[in-house]
């Protein structure tokens, strides 16, 4: 009789540690989904954050950009009104330069006459 009791208490103990060690692999699992879960949302998270950043330094990017190629058909425009106005100006002074040559040859002539 006494071994018998023996023999079932150590099978209850047996039952007892496999209990105990399913309830821990049940606790670890469900702890290991929990971290998996939240390190989950951690990466969608900082995504967020990255591709948000990307896009605003690229919309910046772009703004320059646009701001430069503005600036330069500013400036051409510019130059280009400038040179035009030189090109005018020199036109105007060696049209008066021919004349008053014109007018210095035909005085040169008529005293000559």
């Amino acid at each position: 009789h006494g071994q018998r009791c023996r023999h079932e208490l150590r099978r209850r103990q047996l039952a007892g540690l496999v209990v105990q060690r399913r309830w821990r692999n049940f606790l670890h699992r469900r702890e290991v989904r929990r971290r998996e879960a939240a390190a989950l949302t951690l990466q969608v998270a900082w995504r967020k954050v990255f591709y948000r950043r990307r896009h605003r330094v690229q919309r910046r990017g772009l703004a320059v950009k646009v701001q430069a190629l503005w600036r330069r058909k500013v400036l051409q425009r510019r130059h280009l009104q400038k040179r035009k106005l030189v090109l005018s100006l020199q036109a105007l002074w060696r049209g008066f330069r021919e004349r008053q040559e014109l007018a210095e040859r035909e005085d040169a002539a008529k005293s000559i006459q």
